[in-house]
């Protein structure tokens, strides 16, 4: 029997594919915070509403600097016309085996997927927790989440010189180069660094 996660776990390792066909694992999500859920089918009326949701605050997620992962048994063609059915823009990935889904203990006894919500820090630690998920208010409940237990992970990409003393506070075990870890940072999150004159016009 799979070991129930708990908060305070790192998250299993996984390797799926998404909507398009590219590769997604721990690994490649590890250094964001994000939320990944776990929904029984597309298209149906309780996932369809879950998902609609999430679409509709991603601005509020992006302010957080949050990914959002959605997991489900159905495969990629069924993933895209959801998707496009709905105009969803975050990544779905297609868990044909249940793999997956045993590695986060979301199935239930008769291996049918539970409506799950983990939130994860840029650790792969998580953080929060909502099994089974209540439709009604479930995004409020995880962007308030975000705010309270990741606010530490999250890298000011406007300013990193003033945020980074921060960042490396929260990862104390960190014993690479300064300036390779801020060239490492910098080029995951996309950031070109200001040069003087850009500086002293702001």
């Amino acid at each position: 029997m799979q070991k129930e996660l708990k908060i305070g776990d790192a998250i299993p390792k996984f390797f799926l594919k998404d909507h398009k066909g590219f590769e997604v694992s721990k690994d490649a999500i590890i250094g964001s915070t994000v939320v990944i859920y776990f929904y029984p089918k597309d298209d149906t009326p309780g996932c369809t509403e879950e998902a609609c949701s999430f679409r509709d605050d991603s601005k509020k997620f992006h302010a957080l600097e949050t990914l959002v992962i959605g997991v489900s048994p159905d495969n990629a063609d069924s993933h895209k016309k959801f998707m496009d059915k709905n105009n969803l823009k975050f990544t779905l990935l297609s868990d044909d085996n249940k793999e997956m889904c045993r590695a986060f203990s979301v199935l239930d006894d008769k291996t049918q997927v539970i409506r799950s919500t983990f939130v994860v820090n840029a650790r792969g630690i998580i953080v929060w927790i909502e099994k089974p998920v209540s439709v009604k208010g479930h995004t409020e409940r995880v962007l308030k989440a975000i705010d309270e237990h990741c606010k530490q992970d999250r890298v000011a990409l406007k300013n990193l010189e003033n945020d980074y003393e921060n960042f490396l506070h929260a990862n104390l075990t960190i014993t690479q180069d300064q300036k390779k870890i801020e060239a490492e940072i910098m080029k995951r999150h996309g950031i070109k660094k200001s040069s003087p004159d850009e500086k002293k016009k702001k």
